[in-house]
């Protein structure tokens, strides 16, 4: 394979190429047929990028990633432990020629490596490096008792009127699912389709294979093209175009010859601000994620666990997700590690390598469901037989983590990376940290992992990260020792509403997510007492809420779960 990449850097007389894990989307999640990187590195973590040379081969990612890349990566690779490519190529290949398809870098990114690399756009044929095909899938409608009685369509054009823009360009698959209230398989656990949308005033044009249009009746309002016609029609766009260039791919804005406004797309913030309507459905899907974790927490404590392994965790605890009308699917790929696995923070079992949980520790469980009402995301972490003074503490401080930024209150429209040293701090008094983001936007229905919000330090904090009431977002702290064990503790949580002030409107954490935390994991002596009323308080909505759903058996067994702290801070409990 690298044989042929330089083979073709020969051809085009370019010093080396950069492919990156994207579709012509710029998905974050993507169909088989884009995982070029996956096909040439062996590295199969969503985010990374490859830099071939003619004499090295290297892999960019971040410290999400560091242990995967280890273990998985050929040997012809190098592990660069910084996502930062571009800076490594100002360093080692400054001015030199960069061979990449323009379709899968963001415009943003293709300015930024401009100034430090000569340029030629390759447009990559994946079927030279393997058989597989685009995605055919069939699309389908969500399902309407979930979907606002509202045109969506009408909304964004009346707003394009409002700012005199003649079209909005859209490449983002989840604006165009949220746009078209349709649903799709391309991608899989996202329930996107491959698409474009370009919206003017008064039409809306939709780029799609016709094949995936079988099966639901066309919506009026749509003008249906085929999915390849997208690009030469760009060249015909006249007026003023929206497009946002940190999600819209190079190769589209280098198509458009009128004016273009760089600016966050109107659905995109529309369907980031959950409606009042949404808002109670999701939280009917955090319902039935709840009573799904209870199943499976009641079967995880009643089982000789000698003989299951993680991927058995990961089965068991689908199925009991499935057992529900409204599933779907996962969100993504269920994280099931024990011991040590749990250390790789985007860790996923395999049948030959998953391990047994026959020993003492502690197995973390990070996942998520797709219902036709809402997208679920959990992190919890249980203890098998016993665990150690180390674990507990360090379970208390991630614990200790999530609950001081859940509680607090927060000017309305700040900077959201800006909140994420709030979680941090607890770690940090104790000379610890993690490497990943406190948390990202979660979509409705869609992808589990949107924008445009993020709590994230390593994030830029710009004005399309500003916090608006109706996003939903993780708060997922975590804590990683490698080779021992990591614990990550995650709940979502709406953006609402809190109280005003002569500094303006505050909101807080509406915490949507319904299971407890691990009592039995918990230091006492390391919580205040607000910290104890909060987790009281939390505990008893979780019972409350999930109880009349629950048998005698289960209900008893939650109860325990959620049993009340005392605030006198004593471990006989």
């Amino acid at each position: 394979m690298l044989t042929k990449i330089r083979n073709i850097l020969n051809e085009f007389n370019a010093d080396f190429m950069l492919i990156f894990n994207a579709d012509f989307h710029l998905s974050e999640y993507i169909n088989e047929y884009f995982k070029l990187k996956e096909i040439l590195s062996g590295f199969c973590g969503s985010a990374g990028t490859l830099l071939i040379s003619k004499n090295e081969a290297f892999l960019f990612t971040d410290g999400r990633y560091f242990l995967q890349a280890e273990n998985e990566l050929k040997q012809d690779f190098k592990l660069i432990k910084s996502p930062d490519y571009i800076s490594y190529i100002k360093d080692n290949f400054n001015n030199k020629t960069a061979l990449l398809d323009l379709r899968t870098i963001s415009y943003t990114n293709y300015l930024k490596l401009s100034e430090v690399a000569k340029i030629v756009d390759f447009t990559i044929n994946y079927n030279d490096f393997h058989s597989r095909t685009l995605p055919n899938d069939k699309v389908f409608y969500q399902n309407p008792k979930f979907v606002d009685n509202i045109n969506k369509i009408k909304r964004l054009q009346n707003e394009l009127s409002e700012k005199n823009i003649d079209y909005c360009v859209i490449s983002s698959l989840s604006d165009i699912a949220y746009l078209t209230n349709l649903r799709g398989k391309d991608v899989e656990y996202n329930p996107v389709f491959l698409s474009y949308l370009i919206v003017s005033k008064t039409k809306a044009y939709f780029y799609i294979d016709e094949n995936k249009l079988s099966e639901i009746t066309k919506d009026e309002d749509l003008i249906y093209k085929d999915y390849f016609e997208f690009y030469d029609d760009l060249k015909t766009l006249k007026g003023n175009i929206i497009c946002d260039f940190s999600n819209t791919n190079a190769k589209i804005i280098s198509q458009i010859k009128a004016n273009i406004i760089n600016e966050i797309l109107p659905s995109t913030m529309q369907k980031a601000c959950k409606s009042a309507n949404e808002i109670k459905h999701l939280k009917y899907a955090h319902l039935l994620d709840g009573i799904a974790l209870c199943k499976f927490n009641h079967w995880l404590e009643n089982t000789d666990l000698s003989s299951v392994d993680e991927c058995k965790i990961d089965e068991i605890l689908t199925n009991y997700r499935a057992d529900n009308e409204y599933f779907i699917s996962n969100s993504f790929d269920t994280i099931a590690g024990f011991n040590e696995n749990a250390a790789i923070i985007h860790y996923k079992a395999k049948k030959n390598n998953a391990k047994f949980l026959n020993e003492n520790g502690l197995l973390l469980l990070d996942s998520g469901a797709q219902y036709e009402c809402g997208t679920t995301d959990i992190t919890r972490v249980f203890k098998i037989n016993k665990a150690s003074k180390e674990q507990i503490r360090d379970y208390t401080l991630v614990l200790k983590a999530n609950i001081a930024i859940s509680k607090i209150l927060y000017p309305e429209n700040i900077k959201m990376p800006l909140l994420d040293s709030i979680a941090r701090k607890e770690l940090w008094q104790y000379g610890l940290d993690y490497l990943h983001g406190t948390g990202h936007g979660v979509g409705y229905f869609l992808n589990v992992h949107e924008g445009p919000q993020v709590l994230s330090l390593n994030a830029n904090a710009s004005e399309h990260t500003r916090v608006k009431r109706g996003m939903l977002t993780s708060i997922e702290p975590g804590l990683y020792h490698a080779n021992k064990y990591g614990i990550r503790l995650e709940n979502l949580a709406i953006s609402e509403f809190a109280m005003s002030s002569e500094y303006g409107d505050f909101l807080r954490f509406d915490i949507v997510t319904l299971y407890p935390f691990e009592l039995n994991l918990i230091d006492l002596n390391m919580l205040n007492t607000d910290e104890i009323k909060w987790l009281n308080d939390y505990h008893l909505r979780v019972l409350n809420t999930l109880s009349p759903y629950l048998d005698d058996c289960l209900k008893n067994f939650l109860a325990y779960k959620c049993r009340e702290i005392p605030i006198s801070n004593s471990t006989n409990f």
